[in-house]
């Protein structure tokens, strides 16, 4: 019975390292597979969801004046951005949904191998697919634009990346006069 009780203890231990281990892959929903240069996303286009924190580049149709988009462009824009959400709204529950399946399927000790590794090939196609369709939309949104808005988007980006890197610095300059008044016991 004593040994039932610690191989019981030991298998609750490993199973409990495995659910804290991989908690899904602990990024949310905005960082999950989507690092490439759709919008919303850093590098982006700048067209976020509503409600999506902000990003590097801002939001493009807010800056529609300073880029010179006419009001067709900002028309098709609008149209574009409405059809990307909705798309990255499936996405994402298809994506948490095959990542809650992996994660029973791994904590299920009476799983089978293949079982596990075809739930790890969903999860990853599923992840492909939803990169791929930011990938379109991003060259979708390069197509409306001239060349000499591109240019100046990137320009403005540029611009506020250096009006960001300048804001962090300060932030962390005071911060560390704060440290260091610690220190001397103030």
């Amino acid at each position: 019975m004593k040994n039932f009780t610690i191989l019981t203890m030991a298998l609750l231990l490993l199973a409990a390292s495995t659910v804290i281990a991989d908690p899904g892959d602990g990024r949310g929903f905005r960082q999950q597979g989507m690092n490439c240069d759709g919008p919303g996303h850093p590098g982006g286009m700048g067209m976020k969801a509503p409600g999506q924190r902000g990003h590097r580049g801002g939001d493009m149709l807010a800056m529609a004046d300073e880029i010179g988009l006419t009001d067709q462009q900002q028309e098709q824009l609008k149209k574009l951005s409405l059809e990307h959400q909705t798309a990255m709204v499936d996405y994402r529950a298809a994506v948490q949904k095959a990542n809650i399946k992996l994660r029973s399927l791994k904590r299920d000790e009476n799983a089978s191998e293949a079982a596990v590794m075809t739930a790890i090939d969903e999860a990853s196609r599923l992840k492909a697919d939803m990169q791929k369709a930011q990938y379109r939309h991003r060259n979708q949104v390069q197509d409306i634009l001239t060349d000499e808005q591109k240019d100046k988007l990137k320009e403005l980006r540029e611009d506020r990346r250096e009006d960001g890197s300048k804001k962090s610095q300060g932030r962390r300059g005071r911060k560390a006069g704060r440290d260091q008044g610690d220190d001397d016991g103030n």
